[in-house]
């Protein structure tokens, strides 16, 4: 399922066997859901993005997500009685499903009761609701179809104490334990997620806990809510010392190019983001030295919308193939200290973009 290809250092390249096609790691994953309508990205884009099922000569594609909890509300179940959400994409993308822990954050487009057994989710648009347990959230991604599903976890928002994480891990491991006895789909592999905020001890404790329940890959959750790389690279070094080498590693919801540079220096392998086009909608293109302003926003500026989130796209694809490159040719710590000093040199205070 999963084979290390090359190391240079805690970087390294893998080949990931997905029942849909065969991927190269280290890989970003954009999110080919809702996450992209509104910069009218669609299947073929993403397909001319190399976002298709490969075999092993032609490993290194894109890979994408998509949330299943937002694709219960929307387009909804039926679209496992009518062939899968590949099929309902209209790709044949190599597809991770969310479980939807994530959704629990502030700002999320849910009304969200937390409870012992799961969470009740209402939708903001439409006032429907349902009720997400770790059973029915295995039940849902194996109906969606996706070659990787995760597990439901409880995520503590940003600024929590200790008691509160702990109090979050005690249900994200309980949760990872159903999960796994649930699951019955044999071809879809089951990635379990770690949790821990900032608080160092916590997150160790939770990576060995998930990582000892023999997942087929292990994910740590809860990134993209810390406010600066600092603490989201410590709390990615404090998980990642505890899970196994030999299972893929994923970082969910980081997209910062220096942030995933630096994670793949520690031994990280996947990554997920709505960054590229949340970057687009906000008038801004990554580029080797940044970001840069594409230009205004008004009812004219669709189109530039649609080519900045294509742009985005494209270099974050590029930059894991300069990645992997690097890696192969034993320079990833030259090419890493290379990358993060030219962005930080040119990056201004993410503040300055309301980032």
């Amino acid at each position: 399922m999963y084979h290390i290809l090359f190391e240079d250092g805690d970087a390294r390249i893998g080949q990931l066997v997905l029942r849909s096609g065969v991927v190269h790691t280290p890989f970003f994953m954009p999110v080919i859901t809702r996450g992209a309508e509104h910069c009218r990205i669609g299947p073929e884009d993403y397909h001319r993005l190399g976002a298709h099922a490969s075999d092993c000569a032609a490993a290194g594609t894109m890979v994408g997500i998509a949330n299943s909890l937002i694709c219960a509300f929307d387009p909804g179940t039926h679209v496992a009685r009518s062939g899968g959400l590949r099929k309902w994409l209209g790709t044949t993308t190599p597809l991770f499903t969310d479980s939807g822990g994530y959704q629990t954050s502030a700002g999320s487009s849910f009304v969200v009761q937390r409870r012992d057994d799961g969470y009740v989710f209402r939708a903001r648009w439409s006032g429907e609701q349902l009720h997400l347990t770790p059973r029915s959230s295995i039940e849902l991604q194996e109906a969606l179809g996706s070659d990787v599903a995760m597990t439901l976890d409880d995520m503590a928002p940003y600024g929590s104490d200790s008691s509160t994480i702990a109090s979050s891990l005690e249900r994200t491991h309980a949760w990872a334990k159903q999960a796994i006895a649930h699951r019955s789909d044999s071809a879809q592999l089951l990635f379990g997620i770690c949790q821990g905020g900032t608080d160092v001890l916590l997150r160790k404790q939770s990576a060995s806990l998930i990582d000892g329940l023999g997942f087929d890959g292990n994910a740590i959750g809860g990134i993209g809510i810390l406010r600066n790389s600092e603490e989201r690279l410590a709390a990615v070094r404090a998980a990642v010392g505890a899970l196994s080498p030999a299972r893929p590693r994923y970082v969910m919801g980081v997209g910062d190019p220096a942030d995933i540079v630096r994670m793949v220096g520690q031994g990280i392998d996947c990554f997920d983001a709505a960054y590229p086009t949340i970057l687009a909608l906000r008038g801004l293109k990554i580029t080797d030295d940044g970001l840069e302003r594409h230009g205004t926003l008004d009812a004219g500026g669709e189109d530039a919308v649609r080519v900045a989130a294509l742009h985005n796209l494209r270099y974050l694809e590029r930059l894991m193939a300069d990645v992997r490159q690097a890696i192969r040719l034993r320079r990833y710590r030259e090419f890493s200290a290379a990358f993060v000093a030219r962005w930080y040199a040119r990056q201004p205070d993410p503040s300055a973009y309301n980032l």
